[in-house]
């Protein structure tokens, strides 16, 4: 089997293939941290779901699918300014560019331009 990366999803999330809906689907929960491998891990922080779990599985990510230079290159897990010891995205030490990327990501729409930092901050925390 290929090579696992580590990610923690930002939600709840069901695999939509033919198990869905069955005993046997495929489900993880906001804040769960799971193994998969590459190409899944790969997909789900792509999609917005999920971040890597450790800095070296985002590292790992970013040089071997470097961001297009049109999608805002560089998200918070990829030079590691907002994630604590653990690689976990870390709203008390994020800049508000960060807390904006990160917000967008996990809830598929930007923050209000007039939000406060304040906010932005327990919206990532899930306050």
């Amino acid at each position: 089997m290929g090579e696992k990366k580590t990610i923690t999803f930002l939600e709840a999330r069901v695999v939509d293939d033919h198990r869905k809906g069955t005993k046997e689907e495929e489900s993880y929960k906001k804040g769960e941290t799971v193994s998969l491998d590459q190409a899944s891990a790969d997909r789900w922080v792509k999609r917005g779901a999920a971040v890597y779990g450790t800095k070296s599985d985002a590292r790992k990510a970013e040089t071997e699918n470097p961001p297009a230079a049109s999608d805002g290159a560089g998200d918070s897990t990829g030079d590691g300014s907002s994630e604590d010891d653990d690689g976990e995205f870390d709203a008390d030490e994020a800049t508000e560019e960060e807390l904006r990327e990160f917000l967008t990501k996990r809830d598929g729409a930007a923050p209000a331009k007039n939000a406060k930092v304040e906010t932005l901050r327990k919206r990532a925390k899930g306050e």
